[in-house]
Formats: structure tokens, sequence, C-alpha cells
């Protein structure tokens, strides 16, 4: 398993934790599926959970310029946001 696969596992936990998603096993979430809208039934305070969960558990900053609806369609997305997030050195990261 390479990083980025083992990132996407690491965020579908995550996604479920920060959400309270506990009816759904992680093998459950696609990764290419959306996790807004009709799909999960997620909003705009699930959004703010899981970005807390991103910053917490990645040590990465999440700030509304990089939390927008296309960094947060998947769980796909969400690990290139990680990955982006990660490679910047921190004068890079926007203030907030």
């Amino acid at each position: 398993m390479d990083d980025h696969d083992k990132l996407l596992r690491e965020l579908r936990a995550l996604v479920i934790e920060a959400v309270g998603l506990d009816d759904i096993e992680p093998e459950e979430l696609a990764f290419d599926e959306p996790l807004f809208g009709e799909a999960l039934g997620l909003d705009s305070i699930d959004a703010l959970d899981i970005a807390m969960g991103l910053e917490k558990q990645f040590d990465v900053k999440v700030t509304p310029e990089v939390a927008t609806a296309e960094t947060f369609h998947s769980l796909e997305t969400l690990a290139v946001l990680v990955e982006t997030l990660r490679t910047r050195a921190p004068a890079e990261t926007p203030a907030p």
C-alpha cells in the first residue's frame, strides 16, 4: 500500500469520526464519491468538523481559501489537499 492509499484510508476514518457517521462502515465510503449533498447528507457544519479533524490529525492549516467545495468534494480531493498542504513551507501557508 502506498502513502496515498494509506492517506485515503485514514481520511475515511477521520470523516466517519468527525461527523458521527457511526452507522457507516469505512469500506462503504468510496474514495471518489461526493461527501456533500445527497450522498451522505453532510453540510457546512460537517465541513468545519472535517477541517478541524484534518488540522489536528495531519498538522496542517485549513484556511477558507483552501477549504472549497472542490477540495472537500470527496476523499480523493481531501487527500490531494492534505498532500498539498503538507508540502508547503510554513511561510507559504496563507494567514488566517
